[in-house]
């Protein structure tokens, strides 16, 4: 089942049924404030946290997103690996890097539209790249060295 395309009424009886995904779509949505669902970081917390005790991939993924961008809590790099780890996400760079990253890349093509956290174990990597801009073209030379500005060798 194709839980974006589903209302957010729908979504709500599902919940109601302990369904993990549909708990997890919402989560997504109060996230982002999408789908007509106003953001509400408190109740994208919460249903994480409840998919979560169902050893949800999707939700762990969801809190370390969280946690590693400081959104609700303080930035907790830690326990954002800790949730990758659980959801068996190998990520190397962390969200003060990306920060940076995303910085030059609005500033070349404005800001971006929302991320949604997926399931999936690749997740990370597409949100990471989409955040950059980055595809398998190659990068211009211009370009090259406009990133090599904002992005100091640490």
């Amino acid at each position: 089942m194709d839980y974006t395309k589903l209302t957010n009424q729908d979504l709500e009886q599902l919940i109601e049924q302990k369904d993990v995904e549909a708990t997890c779509e919402m989560a997504d949505r109060c996230l982002n404030g999408t789908y007509g669902v106003e953001q509400n970081l408190n109740r994208a917390y919460q249903l994480y946290h409840r998919a979560e005790s169902k050893g949800s991939r999707r939700a762990y993924v969801g809190l370390a997103y969280m946690y590693e961008n400081g959104i609700l809590f303080g930035q907790n790099i830690e326990l954002a690996k800790k949730y990758y780890a659980m959801a068996g996400v190998e990520k190397t760079e962390f969200a003060e890097v990306q920060e940076r990253k995303k910085h030059y890349v609005e500033m070349e093509s404005g800001p971006r539209e929302p991320v949604r956290v997926g399931a999936d174990g690749q997740v990370i990597d597409r949100i990471v790249n989409e955040a950059m801009g980055i595809s398998d073209e190659p990068v211009d030379e211009s370009r090259q060295h406009l990133m090599e500005i904002a992005l100091p060798a640490a």
